[in-house]
């Protein structure tokens, strides 16, 4: 990012008096940038995962959505948006404290789900090629086990619909796993591990990648989703 771009930012966001701990990044706006962006580094190095792990809620989210659009009922969408938002003759009211009115015009309206608590909200109004407004990731709250359900009580659901032996290779690769780690993990005969890892791969719940001499299996969108499924459920 250009220094004049974030200088321009800063004093157009608080109208030429930016307020006492900006002044370092008026300073010293290349030596700021460059902090922000490693600050930015190490916080994803701890986000990344969650991410990945919300991968089938966020595709649920987006054939939502868009079957909404393609619906017509994109009113439900945004009246159910955010606690504090209400959508009513075309007019989407979000309490703020600083209140203004804003017209879309011929500007898309984005919605990006975060993985976030349920209170945030993020807008971005005045943009002159957009409007995006950042909301909660409904059903996100899967992902964070309950305090009152155990991590057991949800391995039980699912090894009592698909046997123990093939709930526990799908749980194991959730990051990627060599046949021979998934041998040393369960200790089955290799005949049935095999026989466990292609009725798995034949219901697409993991996939399978020869790499050289090994075999590596991971889970699939459709097996992340199974499992969060037992997990909400649980």
């Amino acid at each position: 990012m250009p220094e004049d771009d974030l200088l321009g930012d800063i004093h157009s966001v608080f109208d030429g008096t930016p307020p006492p701990h900006w002044r370092d990044a008026l300073r010293r706006p290349r030596t700021w940038l460059h902090a922000y962006a490693t600050a930015m580094a190490d916080a994803w190095r701890s986000v990344e995962p969650l991410w990945i792990q919300a991968q089938p809620v966020l595709e649920r989210e987006v054939r939502r959505v868009g079957a909404a659009a393609v619906r017509g009922g994109l009113d439900l969408i945004l009246d159910r948006l955010h606690p504090a938002s209400q959508f009513d003759n075309n007019v989407l009211r979000i309490r703020d404290p600083e209140p203004a009115s804003f017209e879309l015009g011929g500007r898309p309206l984005v919605l990006v789900p975060m993985l976030s608590g349920a209170q945030a909200l993020i807008c971005n109004l005045e943009r002159p090629d957009a409007v995006w407004i950042a909301y909660p990731l409904p059903g996100v709250s899967q992902l964070f086990p309950s305090p009152n359900i155990t991590r057991q009580a949800a391995s039980d659901l699912l090894e009592a619909v698909m046997s123990p032996a093939r709930a526990q290779i799908l749980r194991a690769v959730e990051r990627p796993q060599t046949m021979s780690e998934l041998a040393r993990l369960s200790h089955p005969a290799p005949s049935t591990l095999t026989y466990h890892c292609e009725r798995l791969a034949a219901a697409g719940l993991v996939q399978r990648e020869k790499r050289g001499h090994e075999v590596w299996l991971s889970q699939t969108n459709r097996g992340r989703s199974l499992i969060a499924l037992f997990t909400e459920v649980g």
